[in-house]
């Protein structure tokens, strides 16, 4: 499988089933290990509390604590688009996660199927989709009539594309696509969703290659591409 030269380390996952609606881990990754740091400890301490005590009214917040290079620390954090009123305690988890499982990273990510937070001293990724890191999710369970189905999620994306722009407060887009013809399936419902701290032509550019990525699981029940500033999923 071939991915661009923008995002690196992407990650291929293959799970079975899908992650359920519920506030679930789905991946993260730590990166950039460090140790005698006690300024860089503690601004990645400094950046999480802001984005736990800054989140709760918008489901979205980013937070920099300063410092000498290597010491800075800028942090990122986001609710899903239709679960920004119920996923407090997504941020407790993943906040909790990174302190615990990244606590010598200066670099980490974790995806939630309600939220995402990310923190790193390497730049200021504020705005910037240059560099990421994600995973592909694959239910492994084909789906009947995969050149059916496949124009089906192709046509859906098309609208969810469409529907972000129309979007920009919050870059979200989710829409349930009817299904006819294909024994066994009755729908399909996709969603996509940027950082809000991208500008819309941005956000655009990175869901584009998101949903370009689905042509390694195109024939799936179920997919989603996860990235550090965008997000595209179809399920059925």
């Amino acid at each position: 499988m071939a991915f661009s030269n923008h995002f690196c380390l992407l990650a291929l996952l293959l799970l079975l089933p899908m992650a359920s609606s519920t506030a679930n881990f789905i991946y993260q990754k730590c990166d950039k290990s460090f140790a005698g740091n006690d300024a860089l400890t503690s601004n990645i301490k400094t950046v999480l509390s802001n984005l736990q005590a800054n989140a709760s009214q918008t489901g979205f917040t980013t937070s920099t604590a300063t410092g000498t290079p290597p010491d800075q620390v800028y942090g990122l954090f986001q609710c899903r688009g239709n679960a920004v009123s119920n996923c407090s305690d997504c941020l407790t988890a993943a906040a909790l996660k990174l302190s615990n499982e990244c606590s010598s990273q200066s670099v980490a990510y974790v995806w939630y199927d309600l939220c995402f937070l990310r923190f790193s001293n390497v730049e200021n990724f504020f705005g910037s989709m240059e560099k990421g890191e994600g995973a592909i999710i694959d239910s492994r369970l084909n789906a009947p009539n995969p050149i059916a189905f496949a124009t089906t999620v192709t046509n859906l994306m098309s609208q969810l594309v469409k529907n972000i722009l129309n979007s920009e407060t919050n870059l979200y887009a989710t829409a349930v696509a009817n299904v006819t013809g294909i024994e066994g399936l009755s729908s399909v419902t996709g969603e996509l969703q940027c950082t809000q701290d991208l500008k819309s032509s941005t956000c655009i550019s990175c869901i584009n290659w998101a949903i370009s990525q689905f042509n390694a699981c195109k024939t799936r029940r179920s997919c989603t591409v996860l990235h550090s500033s965008c997000t595209a999923s179809f399920t059925s």
